[in-house]
């Protein structure tokens, strides 16, 4: 048996649904596959989402935190934290908002409170341009997490666990949760047929 045949021989068995012939609900077998899979990759996705805020994004916050850089005189560089060489980081700092609501740049701080930086013109100006926003230099900007917001940072990019590990585990889990629906989804259809068809019958019994 061929790879491809062993494969093709997995999918028919395991993750096709063996649909009979509904008489009273619209429903196939192909549609059905199509959306437990669009909702398995969405559940994948979402894992991979949360390993990625916790483990690459979080590591700025842990790190602030850990280093107790909470006010503006406290506040450190990329590189004294030891966070310098993570691109991806860098990325969600410069484009990214959600890292920046808990995290502060010193020198962004310093810009955005400065009238003439905000400031756009006329109101025409103020609703079409852009608002103007600090370019962080990564080299020598300093980073800290206010205190109000700590216990939040902690709670939210709180590391725990091996992270690529609970993705694989997911990603597994759901791969098999995937082959228990397909296998159980006739059945399940099928009582549905039967209830739709007593309804119908019953429905058509009381208006004539």
């Amino acid at each position: 048996m061929s790879v491809e045949t062993f494969f093709a021989f997995i999918d028919r068995e395991l993750f096709t649904p063996q649909f009979p012939k509904f008489q009273n609900i619209d429903i196939t077998a192909g549609g059905f596959k199509t959306v437990v899979w669009a909702m398995y990759f969405a559940f994948l996705l979402a894992a991979v989402a949360i390993y990625y805020n916790r483990t690459v994004i979080g590591s700025l916050p842990r790190a602030l935190i850990e280093h107790g850089c909470l006010a503006p005189e406290n506040a450190k560089t990329l590189s004294e934290l030891g966070c310098a060489k993570n691109p991806f980081l860098k990325l969600t700092l410069r484009f990214g908002n959600t890292l920046r609501r808990s995290v502060i740049c010193t020198e962004g701080e310093a810009f955005e409170s400065d009238p003439k930086n905000t400031a756009r013109g006329s109101k025409f100006a103020e609703f079409f341009l852009p608002e103007k926003r600090y370019k962080i230099n990564f080299a020598t900007d300093r980073f800290y997490v206010p205190e109000a917001r700590r216990d939040a940072c902690v709670a939210r990019f709180r590391k725990k666990g091996n992270g690529l590990l609970s993705v694989a585990i997911c990603a597994v889990g759901g791969i098999v949760c995937v082959a228990l629906i397909m296998q159980i989804a006739p059945a399940l259809f099928e009582i549905i047929d039967n209830v739709a068809g007593r309804f119908a019958a019953d429905t058509g019994n009381v208006l004539n």
